[in-house]
């Protein structure tokens, strides 16, 4: 669950995920939260799914995820394809392709993505770009372990949103959240 801060108005929004390994490589998972405007429940619950590959079985691989999120949105879904490369040093690299469906049709965008452990693996900072023609965002964020399984998250989506961009693919925000990791062991 993250609870966060929307900077376009100014408004709190609570969101919640939930995601679950189903068999070799295959994770769904639910995304719903509060609209930030009215702060009634958005839209309604929306389908992730992904499906991750590993080239072969050594310590740092390359992962190969093709997904979507927001499947039963009207107008948010994303098709993706990622390619991630651990790297021994704790650097994890990723870069790949997205397609949204903004309410104006399809829209093409690269992604590209780091993720580096500070002070051996306590704090993870991770930072993303996402651009195309007619959008350019980034994303910064680190995730702390609290405990086994238990991890602490801040997220900066959009850091230099530009309010003249017609269609950005999320509006600006700070939240901070807990994941759980399998909570039943």
């Amino acid at each position: 669950a993250d609870y966060g801060i929307n900077y376009r108005t100014n408004d709190a929004q609570i969101l919640y995920k939930v995601n679950l390994g189903t068999f070799k490589g295959v994770e769904l998972g639910v995304v719903g939260g509060s609209n930030p405007t009215t702060s009634q429940f958005r839209e309604g619950v929306f389908i992730n799914m992904k499906y991750s590959l590993s080239t072969e079985d050594v310590p740092n691989p390359l992962r190969l995820a093709l997904g979507v999120e927001n499947l039963s949105s009207a107008s948010q879904t994303d098709v993706y394809m990622v390619a991630t490369k651990y790297m021994s040093n704790g650097l994890v690299l990723s870069f790949g392709f997205m397609g949204d469906f903004p309410k104006s049709g399809f829209r093409p965008l690269a992604m590209g993505g780091v993720a580096l452990p500070v002070g051996g693996s306590l704090i993870v900072g991770v930072a993303d770009i996402l651009w195309g023609e007619s959008l350019f965002q980034v994303n910064a964020g680190a995730r702390m372990s609290i405990s086994n399984g238990m991890d602490l998250i801040v997220n900066w989506v959009n850091i230099g949103e530009d309010p003249q961009q017609r269609a950005p693919k999320d509006p600006r925000s700070l939240t901070i959240g807990l994941s759980w990791l399998n909570p039943f062991l």
